[in-house]
């Protein structure tokens, strides 16, 4: 997902997929579903002490929902499966923090909409926000992480709010970030924004917006302009610009 600009995911339903059907499919496809007493192994082995041995089992689960639809695997180990993430990233390699960030995402995303996604969400607004202010260098992978766990999760624009104002704080941190993670940030903003009700956030929260995504433009950095220009374009086409910017009609006689 690097180098890419964050796009929404396709609503989709997940199911299990048997038989002789499924088998063709793989086959087709080229993948090799592993039987579900091995996955469970590989399930364990994110309690080995050796971080080696951690990043062969992420690796290979990774690869797994990525290539095979594994449904029932996920609603019954997506509890165990988030803490073991959770702790792969306390004590972890880069690379462990990374897999297991792609983990939780593909986790959410096969589960899909419900209670169970919806407490992956809950648990994630404790520890990712926390990662994300505390290991800079995953600072991309958190996002992307957060905007998928959100989007498939969030059960209502309060919560899909409650992680654009995470992202937002992070944005107007006054350390400043890479152009890499400011345009990924800003990215995963705007990601969540098209995905709400525009109506109904609040009215003070987000009166610096416009401001700072006109700041950014005369940085000049290609990436972040890019972001930027993205933002700029869905809020207007959304309206209601008074939420994101006190100087309400300068910016309406701009808009052309």
């Amino acid at each position: 997902m690097k180098n890419q600009r964050l796009s929404r995911p396709q609503n989709r339903q997940v199911s299990p997929i048997g038989g002789d059907a499924s088998a063709a499919m793989q086959e087709k496809q080229g993948s090799i579903q592993i039987p579900k007493k091995k996955l469970y192994s590989y399930l364990q082995e994110l309690y080995k002490k050796k971080s080696s041995r951690r990043e062969n089992a992420l690796r290979t689960l990774v690869e797994e929902f990525e290539t095979n639809v594994r449904y029932e695997f996920a609603q019954n180990n997506f509890f165990t499966l988030v803490h073991r993430c959770q702790n792969c990233l306390k004590r972890s390699s880069a690379l462990e923090v990374d897999l297991a960030l792609q983990l939780i995402g593909l986790v959410v995303l096969t589960l899909g909409a419900g209670d169970n996604a919806h407490e992956i969400y809950e648990e994630s607004l404790v520890f990712l926000p926390k990662l994300l202010n505390s290991k800079l260098s995953h600072s991309v992978e958190v996002l992307e992480c957060l905007s998928i766990v959100t989007l498939v999760a969030a059960r209502d624009f309060v919560d899909t709010e409650r992680t654009m104002e995470i992202i937002w704080q992070f944005m107007n941190q006054e350390t400043k970030h890479s152009s890499y993670v400011t345009a990924a940030a800003i990215s995963a903003w705007a990601l969540l924004l098209s995905d709400i009700n525009i109506c109904r956030i609040g009215h003070k929260k987000w009166k610096e917006l416009i401001p700072y995504l006109l700041k950014q433009l005369e940085e000049g950095d290609e990436d972040v302009t890019a972001a930027s220009i993205d933002a700029l374009a869905l809020i207007f086409e959304k309206g209601n610009l008074e939420k994101f910017s006190i100087q309400t009609q300068e910016y309406s006689s701009k808009r052309t």
